[in-house]
Protein backbone atom coordinates (compact mmCIF):
# COMPACT_ATOMS: atom_id res chain seq x y z
CA UNK A 1 0.00 0.00 0.00
CA UNK A 2 1.17 3.89 -1.05
CA UNK A 3 1.71 6.15 2.19
CA UNK A 4 -0.98 8.31 2.95
CA UNK A 5 0.32 11.31 1.23
CA UNK A 6 0.54 9.41 -2.22
CA UNK A 7 -3.75 8.87 -2.40
CA UNK A 8 -4.16 12.55 -1.67
CA UNK A 9 -5.35 14.25 -4.86
CA UNK A 10 -3.27 17.33 -3.95
CA UNK A 11 -0.11 15.18 -4.21
CA UNK A 12 -0.81 13.88 -7.44
CA UNK A 13 0.52 15.70 -10.93
CA UNK A 14 -0.26 15.22 -14.80
CA UNK A 15 3.83 14.54 -16.09
CA UNK A 16 4.42 14.33 -19.76
CA UNK A 17 6.77 11.14 -20.60
CA UNK A 18 9.44 13.91 -22.05
CA UNK A 19 8.71 17.42 -20.53
CA UNK A 20 7.73 20.07 -22.70
CA UNK A 21 10.91 21.83 -21.96
CA UNK A 22 12.95 18.91 -23.43
CA UNK A 23 10.69 18.52 -26.67
CA UNK A 24 11.34 22.10 -27.41
CA UNK A 25 15.12 21.39 -27.18
CA UNK A 26 14.86 18.30 -28.83
CA UNK A 27 13.15 19.85 -32.03
CA UNK A 28 9.33 20.48 -31.02
CA UNK A 29 10.11 24.64 -31.15
CA UNK A 30 9.75 23.75 -35.38
CA UNK A 31 6.46 22.20 -34.84
CA UNK A 32 3.13 24.12 -35.27
CA UNK A 33 1.58 25.79 -32.66
CA UNK A 34 -1.67 23.08 -33.58
CA UNK A 35 1.14 20.32 -32.86
CA UNK A 36 2.27 21.62 -29.79
CA UNK A 37 -0.71 21.68 -28.20
CA UNK A 38 -1.82 18.58 -29.62
CA UNK A 39 1.40 16.78 -27.97
CA UNK A 40 0.99 18.84 -24.51
CA UNK A 41 -2.75 16.90 -24.15
CA UNK A 42 -2.03 13.76 -25.82
CA UNK A 43 -3.20 11.03 -23.26
CA UNK A 44 -0.85 8.44 -24.84
CA UNK A 45 2.31 10.89 -23.03
CA UNK A 46 0.65 11.74 -19.84
CA UNK A 47 1.08 9.95 -16.33
CA UNK A 48 -0.35 10.41 -13.29
CA UNK A 49 2.75 10.89 -11.00
CA UNK A 50 3.44 12.15 -7.12
CA UNK A 51 4.20 16.53 -7.09
CA UNK A 52 7.81 15.86 -5.70
CA UNK A 53 8.79 13.13 -8.16
CA UNK A 54 7.43 15.93 -11.14
CA UNK A 55 9.25 18.38 -9.24
CA UNK A 56 12.48 16.61 -9.31
CA UNK A 57 12.29 15.61 -12.91
CA UNK A 58 11.77 18.98 -14.07
CA UNK A 59 12.26 19.40 -17.44
CA UNK A 60 14.98 17.04 -17.80
CA UNK A 61 15.23 14.02 -20.58
CA UNK A 62 15.97 10.34 -19.83
CA UNK A 63 19.10 10.46 -19.63
CA UNK A 64 19.59 13.09 -17.02
CA UNK A 65 17.01 11.77 -15.05
CA UNK A 66 15.34 8.27 -14.29
CA UNK A 67 12.58 7.42 -11.67
CA UNK A 68 13.18 6.79 -8.04
CA UNK A 69 11.94 3.44 -8.37
CA UNK A 70 13.50 1.50 -10.48
CA UNK A 71 11.32 -1.15 -11.27
CA UNK A 72 10.02 1.67 -13.94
Amino acid sequence: MLPCTYRRASQIQTDHVVALGAARRGGAYAWTPQRRLEYANDLDVLLAVDKQTNYDKGSRTADKWRPPRRAY
